[in-house]
């Protein structure tokens, strides 16, 4: 979280975050977890992806949950080869379902439903 993150590099700016991990030796994907705000991601040194957040489909109710959520879903578009965008977008998606739900899991939703959130063809 950027809350987290900022505790452990001193910075402010999602971008300098990802910086300050790389600068300690940190390698390929990482990124930023922004709360209502979306997600920076970083697949390689100096590329930075913004990845807007997504409305949740029906009334947020639970929290919990959401940001494993949001990383279940990065690492599904991931290893589906899916681009980085829209992986990231496949994350936001899925952790916005996550929170239509009470505890972690009762809110998502199929695969299907999920990638037409995300704005993704599925396959």
């Amino acid at each position: 979280s950027r809350a987290e993150a900022q505790n452990q590099t001193g910075e402010t700016e999602p971008e300098r975050i990802i910086d300050r991990f790389r600068a300690c030796g940190a390698p390929g994907l990482l990124g930023v977890k922004l709360g209502a705000d979306g997600a920076m991601l970083s697949p390689m040194a100096g590329e930075y992806i913004r990845v807007a957040p997504v409305a949740p489909p029906g009334a947020i109710v639970d929290t919990t949950g959401a940001g494993d959520c949001f990383y279940a879903g990065l690492l599904a578009g991931l290893l589906s080869g899916f681009s980085p965008e829209q992986f990231g977008r496949l994350a936001a998606a899925t952790g916005a379902c996550c929170v239509t739900g009470l505890g972690a899991t009762a809110g998502l939703r199929d695969w299907r439903e999920t990638c037409k959130l995300a704005n993704i063809e599925s396959n």
